[in-house]
C-alpha cells in the first residue's frame, strides 16, 4: 500500500510538471505574437518617409491663402484647426499619409509632381472612392530644424537702420513697389510657386522667409521670396551642402535680404508678401556681424536701386498716359451723336443756300439727302424742291 501511494504521488507530480511546461510554452507563443519580428520593422526609407510627414501642414486655397492647419506628430496623432478643430490618427501607406478623423472623415496627403495635395473623403466612403475635395498643402518649417529655428527666434541679431519690417510693408506696399527694401530673418528652401511665379521653377529659387525683427512684434512673421537662379546658384548650393552635411532635409540661414515688389507683378497679383530677391547678406555668428552683399557691391546695388526706381517711374508714367487715353475716350463717348435727321437738316440748309448761286451743286446736295437719308423730313423737303426744278 505504501508503494502504491508513492507511485501515485510520482505520477501526479509528473503530470503537474508537464502542465506547467505546456503553459510556459503557450505563454511564450502568445507573447511572441505581439512582438515585431525583424522583417516587420520599418526600413530606413520608410522611417525617413514618416519623418518627412511629421510636422505642421498648411492647407491653402487656389490663391495660396491659408485655410487651416493639420499637424502630424511622431506618435501617429493628428490635429486640425479646420472648423472647430479636431483630432485623429495617421499612418503612412505606400508613399502617402492616411488620416482618420472623428466621425469617419478621412484625408490623404500625397506627394505629386507640383507639390503635396490633400484629398478629403466623407463618412461612408472608402480610400478608393472619389474624394469630395482636393486642396494643396504646404509643409511649414521642417521638423528637424525646429530647435534651431526656436533658438534663432530668441537670438540677438545685429540690426541696422536700413531694415523694414513686414508689418510696415503690409500696411503700405508702396514702400517696396519698385524700390529696394531690406528685411531681416531666416530662410529655407521651398517648393512654393504661385501667382505670377507659378511657372518660375526653371528661372527662380523659391525661398520661405521668417522675420527676425528687433521687437517681438517683428518676429515670426512670414513671407515668400524668389531668387533668380542665375544670380543665386552659388549661395543656394552652399545652403544645400550644409543641409546634406547636417543630414537634414533643409537648413536655415539667418540673412538680410534686399528685396523688391516688381511693379508689374504686384499690379497683377496684389500680393504684398511675394518678393523678388535682389541680394543677400549672411549673418556670421563667429564675428557677430554680417557678410558683404553676395550678389553686388554697394555701388552696384545703388545703381540697381536707381534702375528699379527709373523703371517704376516709367511704369507710373505709362499708367498715367493710359489713364488719360481712357478719360479722353470716355469723354468722347459721352458727347451725344447727331441723329440722321439732324445731319440731313444741316445738309438741306447748305443746299438751300446754294440755290440761285450754284443750282447744279444745290441739286446734287438735294439728291444726296434723298439718297442717304430717305426716311427724314429733310429728305421729303429736298424731294419737293427737286420736283419744282
Amino acid at each position: 500500500m505504501q508503494k502504491s501511494t508513492t507511485r501515485l504521488a510520482s505520477i501526479r507530480f509528473a503530470f503537474v510538471v508537464c502542465c506547467l511546461a505546456i503553459c510556459d510554452l503557450t505563454f511564450a507563443q502568445d507573447t511572441n505574437k505581439g512582438a515585431a519580428s525583424p522583417a516587420d520593422a520599418p526600413t530606413a526609407k520608410e522611417a525617413e518617409l514618416r519623418r518627412n510627414f511629421v510636422g505642421k501642414w498648411r492647407v491653402v486655397n487656389a490663391k495660396g491663402g491659408t485655410i487651416f492647419f493639420i499637424t502630424l506628430d511622431d506618435a501617429g496623432n493628428s490635429v486640425t484647426t479646420n472648423g472647430d478643430g479636431g483630432t485623429g490618427k495617421w499612418e503612412v501607406v505606400g508613399n502617402e499619409v492616411r488620416i482618420t478623423w472623428g466621425g469617419d472623415w478621412r484625408d490623404i496627403i500625397r506627394a505629386e509632381k507640383d507639390g503635396y495635395r490633400k484629398y478629403a473623403f466623407k463618412p461612408g466612403t472608402t480610400w478608393e472612392d472619389n474624394p469630395i475635395e482636393l486642396l494643396w498643402v504646404v509643409k511649414d518649417a521642417d521638423r528637424a530644424n525646429r530647435t534651431t529655428q526656436d533658438e534663432m527666434l530668441k537670438a540677438k541679431i545685429l540690426h541696422t537702420d536700413d531694415e523694414t519690417s513686414l508689418i510696415r510693408i503690409k500696411a503700405n506696399p508702396e514702400t517696396a513697389i519698385g524700390k529696394l527694401v531690406v528685411i531681416c530673418g531666416y530662410i529655407t528652401l521651398s517648393d512654393y510657386y504661385n501667382f505670377s511665379y507659378d511657372k518660375a521653377q526653371d528661372s527662380h529659387y523659391s525661398i520661405s522667409f521668417t522675420e527676425l525683427g528687433e521687437t517681438s512684434a517683428d518676429r515670426g512673421k512670414t513671407a515668400h521670396a524668389y531668387f533668380k537662379k542665375a544670380e543665386g546658384r552659388e549661395i543656394i548650393e552652399r545652403f544645400v551642402l550644409a543641409a546634406e552635411k547636417a543630414n537634414v532635409k533643409t537648413t536655415v540661414v539667418v540673412v538680410r535680404l534686399a528685396v523688391t515688389l516688381i511693379p508689374s507683378i504686384y499690379k497683377e497679383d496684389k500680393q504684398w508678401d511675394m518678393f523678388e530677391i535682389i541680394d543677400i547678406q549672411e549673418f556670421d555668428y563667429t564675428s557677430n556681424n554680417w557678410s558683404h552683399w553676395i550678389v553686388k557691391t554697394g555701388k552696384e546695388r545703388a545703381k540697381e536701386q536707381e534702375q528699379i526706381a527709373k523703371a517704376a517711374a516709367e511704369a507710373e508714367e505709362d499708367a498715367k498716359r493710359e489713364a488719360k487715353k481712357k478719360a479722353a475716350a470716355a469723354k468722347l463717348a459721352a458727347v451725344p451723336k447727331k441723329t440722321d435727321e439732324q445731319i440731313a437738316e444741316s445738309k438741306l440748309q447748305l443746299a438751300k443756300a446754294l440755290v440761285g448761286k450754284n443750282d447744279a451743286a444745290a441739286r446734287k446736295k438735294f439728291e444726296e439727302i434723298v439718297d442717304k437719308y430717305p426716311d427724314t423730313d429733310a429728305a421729303k423737303s429736298a424731294k419737293k424742291l427737286l420736283e419744282k426744278k
